[in-house]
């Protein structure tokens, strides 16, 4: 059969790239529905009861509990799963089973299955006919962990809660790391409409960890969710330190499992407990752009670049306290910024005032990020001394020459910007 032939097959992930996906731009657009989750998983046969889960949501930190969680519990002998978005340089980042990312064949074969289903959904006139994009790779991930047989999964929200497509999971632990202003037109403009949408994942008799602090309206929703579902409550001091605040809350459900009767069949079968999550560990659980460092090398001598997807003014916040006492934070700083046309950016640049040096503002392709033009006009009005860059590329190379082998490169705003930067660094 000649190729380009009417019957030769689509490519999976070419079939996955046609249906609509809100994460590559206009989620302020969005009217979010479970509805076709549902059908979807049902017409699956309900792959993702196959599995006992802990429910990760938040505005910062998620990704980072998530798979400081799939560690510690990888070390005690569970066969654990962990979903995660977005990725930064492959799609196979968002799923993985022991700590190993799925093989790009294996999911184009699980995403086959699961689209043919959309496709009989679509067929049948049901609900099922409107799965997402990111509807269909969650489906994915559930019947991949449903087939590999995990004991747990790990899975990170999407966006939000109450309505994400992670919501059919029945979370026995859920995780609220923190609440920020974030996807406000979809979520909603205060931070307690927001926790209510993230404290949709409150399942009943579930052991709820959080960040969150007593006193705050945020924390009210939560408890309030928490006491309607009969769930328990359990509140992490706040940490100077974001990475530590992050383990404590891993911690606290590790704590928790253990007292639930979950055992580690290679931790001399204990129940269990914080101690899995060692430095080593910590170490091990660190993600490709959570405050992610690379050394540039030039002849007059090196520059430090922080890689860190922050997107919201809390976390970028918590990325300056962390690097606070870091020697290579000493000198001048310039700063690479693309963000989302969803997020803040007064607030966000409001953190770079009286820090950086030097801005260069950018986007990323094919996201619906605020052009570098629209940035430009925000910095301005701030008092920042800026420039911009047609891609994240000619950007970092502007930001290398400005740095000169001085000072330290912060790369921020997006975790979609990672990608980029990290190969033009890598062949660099």
């Amino acid at each position: 059969m000649s190729q380009g032939s009417e019957s030769t097959p689509m490519p999976p992930f070419d079939r996955l790239e046609a249906l609509k996906n809100w994460e590559m731009g206009g989620r302020s657009r969005m009217s979010p529905t479970i509805a076709p989750m549902r059908d979807l998983v049902a017409r699956l046969g309900n792959p993702h009861e196959a599995f006992k889960v802990v429910h990760v949501t938040g505005t910062k930190g998620k990704g980072s509990v998530c798979a400081l969680l799939e560690t510690a519990l990888h070390r005690a002998g569970l066969k654990v799963g962990r979903y995660a978005s977005p990725h930064v340089l492959s799609v196979c980042e968002r799923i993985s089973v022991r700590g190993r990312l799925i093989a790009q064949p294996e999911l184009d074969s699980t995403l086959d299955r699961v689209l043919d289903v959309r496709d009989q959904a679509s067929l049948a006139g049901t609900a099922a006919k409107d799965a997402t994009w990111f509807d269909v790779l969650t489906a994915a991930a559930f019947l991949h962990f449903s087939r590999a047989k995990v004991d747990w999964v790990v899975a990170e929200v999407g966006l939000g809660g109450r309505l994400d497509s992670t919501n059919v999971l029945d979370g026995r632990f859920c995780v609220i790391t923190n609440i920020g202003l974030e996807h406000t037109d979809v979520l909603g403009d205060t931070r307690a409409k927001i926790a209510a949408e993230k404290a949709g994942i409150i399942k009943r008799g579930s052991i709820v960890v959080t960040g969150l602090q007593q006193g705050d309206d945020a924390h009210d929703v939560v408890a309030s969710h928490a006491h309607a579902q009969r769930a328990a409550l359990i509140t992490i001091p706040t940490h100077p330190r974001a990475m530590q605040q992050n383990v404590e809350m891993a911690a606290a459900v590790l704590d928790s499992m253990g007292t639930r009767g979950v055992h580690g069949p290679l931790d001399g079968n204990r129940p269990l407990h914080r101690g899995l999550l060692d430095a080593s560990a910590v170490r091990a659980a660190a993600l490709p752009g959570r405050f992610e460092l690379f050394e540039h090398r030039t002849g007059n001598g090196h520059t430090t670049i922080l890689l860190d997807g922050a997107h919201v003014d809390i976390a970028l916040k918590a990325v300056f306290e962390e690097s606070r006492s870091a020697p290579w934070s000493n000198g001048p700083l310039t700063v690479l910024f693309a963000l989302g046309r969803d997020k803040d950016p007064e607030r966000m640049l409001g953190q770079l005032c009286g820090r950086a040096q030097h801005v260069v503002f950018t986007s990323v392709s094919a996201r619906d990020g605020l052009e570098p033009a629209e940035l430009m006009e925000y910095g301005r009005e701030a008092g920042l001394t800026c420039s911009e860059a047609v891609s994240p590329e000619e950007g970092i190379r502007e930001c290398l020459g400005r740095a000169g082998g001085a000072g330290w490169i912060l790369v921020t705003g997006s975790l979609h910007l990672i990608g980029p930067v990290r190969r033009a660094l890598e062949s660099a």
